[in-house]
């Protein structure tokens, strides 16, 4: 009999919920026996309700949201404000922890990236167990599908046993549950169906027995229990004020933190409030009176929804202190502020490793033949983009063709051509994919190969095979039933899973080992700079235990959608570009190039985001390489391509200013290739620059006058200064590429 058998065991014929109206959150109305086709009638309704705002309305808000807007956050948090239910049972009126009885059915938030409809009904289907599903309010905002899940218990539980409840499905619910919601009180408002909106439905599935918690608790309470001799939880072990007085918390936060701040940090001082002032009604005001300077100040309603919230009233929650923010300002004044240095929410972290454990830091030298004796040379996987052992980010925008980008790049290395005219290591690939299945790997390469048209040379199939190996991570978690996560948080922070040197171990050498995407494998807080350098880490670790180039590709955030190609458009922490050694940024063309596109088809394939580029935006190990530009075919598969522009100076025209630039003076090559923007002005690339010096020594328009220290220095032939270049209209920029690297 199979796991979700044995916890399936028998099919009651009400599960308790409390009740409650939109304007009182802690109050319960009633607590009401519930069916599940009484459950699924009541949400229907609900979304049947007129609702006064648009989805593109509730899109915007929840886009301001995530890039931190306070006000928006708010509004949007007001607009989803309904009569809301919580599947338990309370010994009195008020929904809090303290008075919690039971927990009669398991609720969760299938809302994480790449959630679906198909996927989420397809892995509660195989539990075998009665389930009721609603869309969710902002269901379809920026793309992401989002349900409710509501799964009734044949038995209730405590509370204390639902966390490991919540764990059994979320492990196989594969990872599609909001790690944020797993309070057994969290209310549940019921959901709403904006104007404009598609795809909202209720689906109940009522026809199989209910699932049992006591069989899953069984499993798991030896080991809880064990766990908990061993560590106590970590809120009841430390949770200690650090005695600050009201006056001198109001002087702190008045001096050094900005209420106009950014939602989350904004929200860190309010919760810092509350738990050194207990909660009380002077702290409240505190925290309204420092609020009321910011210039998106929204009232006290949404602060004292956050102060009279359960999870900021359990005392098993671990809290933000002032000791916590002090480390966040360093800079406030010891004398006036002395440093809280035992964290009351936090305990003091042991050292990983005693210090009488250490071995020696091996001190090194240069050789006495440095400057004579180059070391060793660079290892490139792909010239200038790619190097080995270290970690390279690819951030795109979701659908604009990242996942065909860098199959075919897999293909240049596993072939040995070159990529787009960059010379590529030939060798063998490793692709993780966590989106997409094995079969779509095969079709995505099938149909780069259709559309190039390439006729192979006949041991190019064997070579792809042999040189080409894909993970389908998505199976293996299916079939694991665990996470591919390469970090965790921990109480004494982020810390590197054993995923980590599993994966190395797994992949043996490589040339390129490819994650697809960042995010499947985060298994910490996205927007943590901790965490982020933290999974920069393993990718470096899986990079040198394989001796390969890492290239993890990443989601744009909502910053990056609007300001283009940078080596911050990534989603989460600004560690994530900070600690990779290079950055690629697949992004849509920028309306002023596309207005200079003199081909009508181009222009308009590059308005429909049908023709984008790929800009190099950071490189420690090499200069910054030119941009590079793709264009969409049949099955969204990019082909490399070049845009003919308006006003594009003429080789003529640069070789000309050249000469100008240099006047009766010496140069040399490198100084081109290295000041190549201030010689020719803007919207010159430095290939453009080096041909155009390539181009004037050829003609003898540039002299060769003298050499040392293998530079050769040129100076200008007079007669070439005498009258004006030629001036094309129309010239191709980007790289001479023709699909000719894998023909």
């Amino acid at each position: 009999m199979s796991a979700a058998h044995d916890a399936a065991a028998r099919k009651p014929d009400t599960f308790t919920i409390a009740r409650g109206k939109a304007d009182t959150w802690s109050e319960i109305s009633t607590h009401e026996p519930m069916t599940l086709p009484k459950l699924a009638k009541i949400l229907r309704q609900a979304q049947s309700q007129p609702f006064p705002t648009t989805f593109a309305e509730i899109s915007e808000l929840r886009a301001a949201k995530d890039a931190g807007d306070k006000a928006a956050a708010n509004k949007l948090q007001a607009l989803k404000h309904t009569p809301w239910f919580v599947c338990a049972t309370f010994k009195t009126n008020k929904r809090n922890a303290r008075d919690l009885l039971t927990c009669t059915a398991f609720v969760g938030d299938a809302d994480q990236s790449g959630t679906t409809r198909q996927r989420l009904l397809a892995a509660l289907d195989t539990l075998e167990v009665a389930y009721v599903v609603s869309t969710s309010t902002s269901h379809g905002c920026g793309g992401q599908e989002r349900f409710r899940v509501v799964i009734p218990f044949a038995t209730p539980i405590a509370s204390e046993h639902y966390p490991a409840v919540w764990e059994w499905f979320s492990k196989r619910l594969n990872g599609m549950l909001d790690p944020g919601a797993k309070d057994p009180t969290r209310l549940n408002f019921l959901p709403r169906c904006p104007n404009g909106a598609t795809g909202h439905e209720v689906l109940i599935r009522d026809d199989v027995t209910w699932f049992d918690p006591l069989n899953v608790i069984q499993i798991t309470e030896g080991a809880s229990k064990e766990a908990e001799t061993v560590a106590p939880p970590l809120a009841r072990q430390l949770q200690r004020r650090s005695g600050w007085t009201i006056e001198q918390l109001r002087r702190f936060i008045f001096t050094y933190c900005d209420p106009s701040a950014e939602e989350p940090k904004w929200r860190r001082v309010i919760r810092m409030l509350h738990f050194e002032t207990n909660g009380s009604s002077e702290g409240l005001t505190l925290a309204d009176e420092w609020s009321k300077r910011a210039s998106n100040y929204t009232g006290i309603e949404s602060i004292n929804a956050k102060w009279i919230s359960p999870s900021w009233n359990d005392p098993n929650t671990p809290a933000i202190t002032i000791g916590t923010l002090q480390r966040e300002y360093p800079y406030s004044s010891p004398a006036e502020f002395p440093p809280v240095t035992d964290d009351p929410g936090m305990p003091p972290s042991p050292p990983l490793i005693e210090p009488a454990g250490l071995t020696t830091l091996l001190v090194q030298k240069l050789p006495l033949e440095w400057h004579t004796a180059p070391p060793k040379k660079r290892r490139w996987i792909v010239d200038g983009y790619l190097s080995a052992e270290t970690a390279t980010l690819l951030i795109s925008l979701g659908g604009l063709g990242k996942s065909y980008l860098i199959l075919y790049l897999a293909l240049c290395v596993a072939l040995g051509v070159p990529f787009c005219g960059n010379t590529c290591e030939h060798g063998r690939v490793v692709i993780l994919s966590a989106e997409d299945d094995f079969n779509e790997v095969w079709r995505r390469l099938y149909n780069i190969r259709e559309s190039l048209a390439l006729q192979l040379p006949p041991e190019a199939p064997q070579q792809v095979r042999e040189n080409i190996e894909i993970v389908d991570v998505k199976r293996w978690r299916r079939n694991q039933g665990a996470s591919p996560a390469l970090t965790t948080a921990t109480r004494d922070g982020v810390a590197l899973t054993p995923f980590v040197h599993h994966v190395a171990h797994s992949i043996g050498k490589a040339s390129l080992v490819i994650f697809d995407t960042v995010s499947r494998f985060n298994g910490a807080e996205e927007n943590s700079n901790d965490a982020a350098a933290r999974l920069i880490d393993a990718f470096e670790i899986i990079s040198e235990e394989t001796h390969s180039a890492v290239l993890a590709l990443a989601h744009t955030g909502i910053k990056g959608k609007s300001e283009g190609a940078n080596q911050y458009s990534s989603r989460g922490a600004s560690a994530f570009s900070d600690n990779a050694r290079s950055v690629m940024v697949l992004a849509p063309l920028p309306n002023n190039l596309i207005e200079k596109i003199t081909n009508q088809e181009q222009s308009l394939k590059a308005l429909r985001n049908d023709i984008v580029q790929l800009c190099h935006t950071k490189s420690n190990y090499s200069r910054r390489a030119e941009d590079i530009y793709f264009e969409r075919y049949a099955h969204g598969v990019l082909i490399p391509t070049q845009l003919p522009l308006k006003g594009a100076k003429s080789e003529g025209e640069l070789v000309q200013r050249l000469l100008e630039r240099a006047g009766s003076g010496e140069v040399t090559r490198n100084e081109v290739r290295h000041a190549f923007a201030e010689w020719f002005g803007p919207g010159v690339t430095r290939d453009q620059a080096l041909n155009a010096f390539d181009s004037a020594v050829r003609s003898a328009q540039l002299l060769l006058s003298s050499e040392r220290n293998n530079s050769k220095r040129y100076r200008v032939n007079a007669v070439s200064l005498t009258g004006a270049a030629p001036y094309d209209a129309e010239v191709a920029i980007g790289k001479s590429v023709n699909n000719q690297d894998l023909a």
